[in-house]
């Protein structure tokens, strides 16, 4: 990828060449995430409630087929949705009152993989980190799969999935401490080819969006 064709003094007799390569390409990831948060932040709300619905009904059988050879309950990470992120929550209903257990991210040390806490219908919710509702109390939950909120994702010739994110890493450090299923969740004009996998993105194994799953 062509990062840049402008004179950068990082790139020119530094001793480190290889960081300032990697500078300039988060300044790219952080131009297309700019560029999708405010693509994703001009859906009207009537719309982004009808794309989350066409997600959750092609969610529920993926995840049903995912976790078919899996013993009751399933133990299912999802997230809390911010920043007009798809909102599966009715998923999280359904999945609880079938018996199985729905844990949320909860970023207990910065720096650290993500731990889940077992979140139920009455649990009692508190602003965590960056001010991501979690539940007030509850045990960890040791997912088998993880629904992961796409910022963008991208899908490569070999048929590999990216996710970019908020750029905090905690979904790829969770991963790559603790590898089970994952299914990203995005909506369909989220996707881009306009960032390049870093070298710690784990890839997921689906990403469903409003149109297909992928």
């Amino acid at each position: 990828m062509i990062v840049s064709t402008s004179h950068d003094p990082d790139l020119d007799g530094s001793p480190d060449v290889a960081s300032g390569l990697r500078r300039v390409e988060d300044r790219s990831r952080d131009t297309e995430r700019r560029r999708l948060l405010q693509r994703r932040d001009e859906l009207p709300d009537a719309v982004r409630a009808e794309l989350d619905l066409r997600i959750v009904d092609l969610l529920r059988p993926l995840v049903r087929e995912m976790l078919r050879s899996h013993r009751p309950p399933w133990k299912i990470g999802g997230y809390w949705p911010i920043r007009n992120e798809p909102d599966i929550r009715p998923l999280f209903h359904e999945w609880t009152k079938g018996g199985h257990r729905i844990g949320l991210p909860l970023v207990d040390r910065v720096q650290r993989p993500l731990t889940f806490v077992h979140w139920k219908p009455q649990s009692a919710m508190a602003p965590g980190f960056l001010g991501v509702p979690v539940p007030t109390s509850g045990n960890a939950v040791y997912v088998e799969l993880l629904l992961v909120p796409c910022l963008g994702f991208s899908t490569g010739p070999d048929g590999v999935h990216h996710r970019l994110g908020y750029g905090g890493g905690y979904y790829d450090r969770t991963l790559a401490a603790r590898r089970c299923k994952t299914i990203g969740i995005a909506y369909e004009s989220m996707r881009s080819e306009h960032f390049e996998p870093g070298p710690h993105d784990v890839p997921l194994d689906y990403v469903v969006t409003e149109d297909r799953v992928r």
